[in-house]
């Protein structure tokens, strides 16, 4: 029902299900092994000299080898469009290159230095508390979905539109494609050209690259706007929002106490309950700041203007119901519905 061949200090095994019945098929094994599969002492690769690589059925190829012993998988000439299922049963780490003719689902043991590439086709991988690295092709991929568990892994989904859970403080590179990150732990995300939807967290980083950048914010949390367009909604406490070249839309605020620094491009923001900070600075002038629901327990700060932030503040205007204070470089901050006054460090 099964092919098996050790290599030094453990096995590779596999076996393919049959997609109509529950049943084992031998002869799907066979078919399978001698279609594209070659099996050398530490590899499992594939040749493009057999008779056929194609995979109908689901096959699982399941991996366990020595600590000294570091399996590689590679799966980039197999066609068919079936699925291919790595299970990595042993201690060691496993190398894994998908390829446009499959599907490959890998699933990682609980130690580190695995390194899953999953190539142009459609891929998921599920790591475990291993520091792993995972991505796709840097062109062309298809739509793959990473959860790097517990562990502290990478990922650098370079292509695709794709789908990153990230725990632990794990580092998410992002490229071309539309992607979706849900941080679990404490990540980093490195914004590419692709629009991205990021939720924070806490105690993430999100730098923002050349694409659009929607951003779901939690406590501690550090949202650096890139060169396109950001919005950030949330921050319960404790966190930090940065603006760029492009522009900042910060929404919901909340009760928590954070900071928004105003960056090149136009910054808005929604202010909470809390006491929010929101800081200016000539190293990064230009843009313009409209800020709403302002209180007085919200403070501003101006640095670089040659003059202290109370000097001026005092020399606003109140343009109908609003407080407006110009800049020297002709940057306006604005703040709607009021002209009470206005803290200032």
């Amino acid at each position: 029902m099964a092919s098996s061949v050790t290599i030094p200090g453990g096995s590779v095994s596999t076996t393919s299900l049959s997609t109509g019945t529950a049943s084992l098929l031998g002869s799907a094994i066979q078919t399978f092994v001698a279609g594209g599969l070659t099996i050398s002492s530490t590899s499992v690769t594939t040749t493009s000299s057999a008779p056929t690589t194609k995979v109908s059925a689901t096959t699982v190829l399941t991996i366990k080898a020595a600590p000294t012993a570091k399996a590689t998988l590679d799966l980039t000439k197999l066609t068919g469009g079936g699925t291919a299922l790595v299970v990595d049963t042993g201690t060691s780490p496993l190398t894994v290159r998908g390829g446009t003719g499959v599907s490959t689902y890998a699933v990682l043991n609980s130690n580190s230095g695995s390194v899953v590439n999953t190539g142009g086709g459609k891929a998921t991988v599920v790591g475990s508390s291993g520091n792993n690295l995972m991505g796709t092709s840097a062109t062309g991929g298809g739509s793959a979905v990473f959860s790097t568990g517990g562990g502290n892994s990478t990922v650098v989904a370079a292509s695709g539109n794709n789908t990153i859970v990230a725990g632990g403080y794990s580092s998410i590179g992002l490229g071309s494609g539309s992607n979706l990150v849900n941080a679990t732990g404490n990540a980093t995300v490195f914004g590419g050209s692709g629009n991205a939807t990021v939720f924070a967290g806490t105690n993430s980083t999100v730098l923002g690259g050349t694409g659009s950048l929607q951003v779901i914010a939690g406590t501690g949390d550090v949202i650096s706007s890139g060169a396109a367009p950001t919005t950030v909604s949330g921050g319960g406490a404790g966190a930090t929002f940065i603006g760029g070249s492009g522009n900042l839309v910060v929404t919901n605020l909340g009760s928590g106490n954070n900071t928004i620094i105003g960056g090149t491009g136009n910054t808005t923001a929604i202010s909470g309950t809390g006491a929010n900070t929101f800081a200016f600075s000539k190293s990064a002038a230009g843009g313009n700041a409209t800020i709403y629901n302002w209180n007085s327990s919200d403070v501003l700060t101006i640095q670089g203007y040659g003059a202290s932030t109370s000097t001026i503040v005092s020399q606003n205007e109140t343009v109908g119901a609003s407080t407006v204070i110009k800049l020297t470089d002709n940057t306006t901050i604005t703040l709607v519905g009021w002209t009470g006054s206005v803290t200032t460090i």
